[in-house]
């Protein structure tokens, strides 16, 4: 019957951009330290002594700059609260050009071939100067998080709505309510005014603790809304429910607010698969993919 909300920004966003990401390992995830302002990059190991907090590698797309690679590593690197960065490997790849198909776009598109640059390094903290300072800097894992998110994308097609959700270590719980307008341009046949309420549960998992970067969740959404027809005078309900896979990247902005780009696919698995309006009969797809662009904040 529909597609909904079949954005083409996500894969554009991380595959066919020159940005850099930077992937992080924490070597003592029972230690936390606040952001810092500013990150020292390192062409060796300082003669001040230090400790080794994280491992990084900074991947980009094809063309991306080494300033452009250092500074996402240098950004995430402020995050965990590091006082420089050492570049220590280079492993950059080699691309072929070809195609890559793109399910949101439904067509291929151009992968360009060249140089992916990819560079890891170490995250440092100064022992004196983290030893003379300890108790400023050091801070104990929260026993769990809390936070708000809008929905971001719903809000271009008249609709709104938000989530409210728990975390703790690398697990969180989110749930909300949002009130949705489908797109005319994903109807067909003639049907038009698909207004829904959405309610949705969703149990995710982050690989990093500090709720930022990757995350992969699944969940429950409910959907109850009504449909019409150009030319029909009587609109039809519908109220079914459906199991969602999704995954995610969230990025911190500054302080504790936060983007959520995320996705997913909902499958129907109980409720109406076809509902009446006037004499004309609606299909409902077994498969809704989801996209939006959220803004959030955390406790």
């Amino acid at each position: 019957m529909r597609n909904i909300f079949l954005f083409p920004f996500l894969l554009s966003i991380f595959l066919l951009t020159g940005c850099a990401t930077t992937s992080v390992l924490i070597l003592d995830e029972s230690k936390q330290y606040p952001p810092t302002q500013y990150v020292e990059i390192l062409n060796s190991s300082p003669s001040e002594p230090y400790v080794v907090i994280a491992q990084l590698e900074t991947r980009g797309a094809v063309g991306t700059s080494l300033p452009q690679i250092l500074e996402s590593m240098r950004d995430e690197a402020k995050s965990i609260g590091a006082d420089a960065i050492i570049p220590t490997e280079d492993v950059s790849e080699q691309q072929q050009q070809g195609l890559m198909y793109n399910p949101w776009l439904g067509g291929y598109q151009t992968l360009p071939g060249g140089k992916v640059p990819v560079i890891r390094g170490l995250a440092i903290k100064y022992a004196n100067r983290s030893t003379s300072i300890n108790q400023n800097i050091y801070k104990p894992q929260k026993e769990f998080n809390i936070g708000i998110e809008t929905f971001g994308l719903p809000y271009f097609s008249g609709g709104s709505g938000g989530t409210l959700w728990f975390g703790k270590n690398h697990f969180r719980i989110r749930g909300g309510i949002a009130n949705l307008k489908t797109p005319g341009v994903y109807l067909r046949d003639g049907f038009e005014n698909d207004s829904w309420k959405l309610t949705v549960f969703n149990i995710e998992y982050f690989l990093k603790k500090n709720y930022n970067g990757l995350w992969f969740g699944s969940g429950i959404g409910t959907w109850n809304g009504t449909i019409g027809h150009e030319d029909e005078i009587e609109l039809g309900s519908y109220e079914y429910v459906r199991l969602g896979f999704n995954m995610g990247y969230s990025y911190k902005l500054i302080n504790n607010i936060y983007i959520n780009a995320w996705g997913g696919l909902y499958a129907l698995i109980v409720g109406d698969t076809e509902t009446q309006v006037g004499s004309r009969t609606v299909y409902f797809d077994e498969g809704v993919p989801i996209i939006s662009l959220d803004l959030g904040w955390h406790f």
